[in-house]
């Protein structure tokens, strides 16, 4: 928006839920937590792309008996437009899918460990990316289409869908997603080992003690650069 060179700025990704912190000692930990049924998970806001997965939930049904599908509902203040109510009855017509009730980001934690991979159909426009993250830290799988702001999270913890050409999109995202679940179903041990090499990473590079300490770096770094204070207070940083 300012037109800053890029390397004039400083980026601070957020990080997980604090509960999420070493929430697994070990694999089987992790293992214990996964639901019996495949699920997915979404977890925006209905315009945000609920009318997609709703319809890539009625073709996976096809081929994965008995899918699941959980609407994580985010608490806001703009009501829910008329399209987006529609939306949401419609899940009310689908036995395999749970709506639940608008709840602040951290409540969903418990819920999204009941998951397996994050339906998220639509390109992700936020700039913090709290459900990616804490999807990743309970062990989903997440699969994106490009997005910038989410490819500074690191590239390796999402599987990226081609962009173009735009008409087939989400035919990709759904084949993708199929595979996802079919790995679940023919190589548990090998998702569970994906999932357990990202939970290290988010674990140990997206947590707010980190963040705090690379935030007192950087003013400490400033307090050192910018001049010192007219009265002769010290730094002008205050």
């Amino acid at each position: 928006h300012y037109k800053l060179p890029f390397n004039a700025a400083t980026y601070f990704p957020v990080a997980i839920t604090r509960t999420l912190r070493k929430r697994f000692s070990n694999v089987q930990s992790f293992t214990d937590t996964l639901p019996k049924a495949l699920t997915l998970s979404f977890i925006q806001r209905p315009e945000q792309g609920l009318e997609e997965a709703l319809d890539i939930y009625d073709t996976l049904c096809q081929g994965f008996e008995g899918l699941r599908l959980q609407v994580l509902l985010p608490t806001e203040e703009r009501p829910w437009s008329k399209a987006e109510e529609a939306l949401l009855q419609r899940c009310e017509s689908h036995e395999g899918i749970t709506v639940f009730t608008p709840m602040p980001q951290p409540a969903y934690v418990e819920q999204l460990m009941q998951s397996h991979v994050l339906c998220s159909p639509k390109a992700h426009l936020e700039y913090n990316h709290y459900a990616i993250l804490d999807g990743l830290a309970t062990g989903n799988h997440c699969l994106s289409l490009p997005s910038k702001t989410l490819e500074t999270l690191g590239s390796n913890l999402v599987t990226w869908i081609d962009e173009v050409p735009e008409e087939t999109q989400l035919v990709r995202y759904t084949e993708a997603l199929a595979k996802c679940l079919q790995g679940w179903l023919e190589t548990p041990e090998a998702m569970i080992k994906h999932s357990f090499d990202n939970l290290a990473t988010i674990g140990t590079y997206f947590t707010w003690d980190l963040r705090v300490w690379e935030f007192e770096s950087l003013l400490f770094q400033l307090k050192k650069t910018l001049p010192t204070s007219p009265k002769g207070e010290g730094s002008a940083l205050k």
